[in-house]
């Protein structure tokens, strides 16, 4: 009896200090795309490998932040193998938030936006240029022309949390 409590401990202590470790790999994450869509999740990191799954606006995850041909490694998944790989294009690292308002562009010069982050460019817009912010992130917005970088919308993450909401705002992607 004294053998087997000696193995449960040290079988305790081996278990205990693998999960600190992979604890201190994993990063959480976001998922960050267009209103009412989703995000595939793969079996490998390229573009034809089986789906294993999908991923909506504002789900989370960990990954332990492996990356290969532009997909981001997540683990923790409720899919049959507990893992997957999603395009970084649709990864962020500060929680999103729905916002549906409506703010103008502050830059100088034009901004381009993105069909995703580090994505292709979809338009340029331009100063005092009126958008509808869909989702935010610290770094990056969802808006009706497209991905745009957060501190181009004149106002910082934090105020966004507290502006009015919109009524009816209408997703209209048109590509250029």
């Amino acid at each position: 009896m004294k053998k087997f409590l000696s193995i449960m401990f040290i079988i305790t202590v081996i278990v205990s200090i693998v999960n600190v470790n992979a604890e201190e790999y994993e990063t959480r994450c976001w998922v960050l795309c267009q209103p009412d869509s989703y995000v595939n999740v793969r079996e490998y990191a390229y573009k034809r490998a089986s789906e294993s799954g999908i991923m909506e606006c504002g789900d989370v995850s960990y990954t332990d932040e492996k990356s290969k041909n532009g997909y981001l490694h997540l683990i923790s998944l409720p899919n049959e193998t507990g893992d997957g790989w999603i395009s970084k294009g649709y990864v962020v690292f500060t929680e999103p938030v729905r916002i549906m308002k409506s703010v103008n562009i502050c830059a100088e010069g034009r901004v381009a936006c993105w069909r995703c982050i580090g994505g292709r460019r979809r338009c340029w817009v331009t100063n005092n240029d009126c958008v509808v912010v869909y989702y935010a992130s610290e770094e990056w917005s969802v808006t009706d022309y497209g991905f745009i970088r957060t501190k181009y919308l004149g106002i910082d993450y934090e105020a966004m949390l507290n502006m009015p909401e919109i009524e009816d705002a209408e997703m209209t992607w048109e590509d250029e």
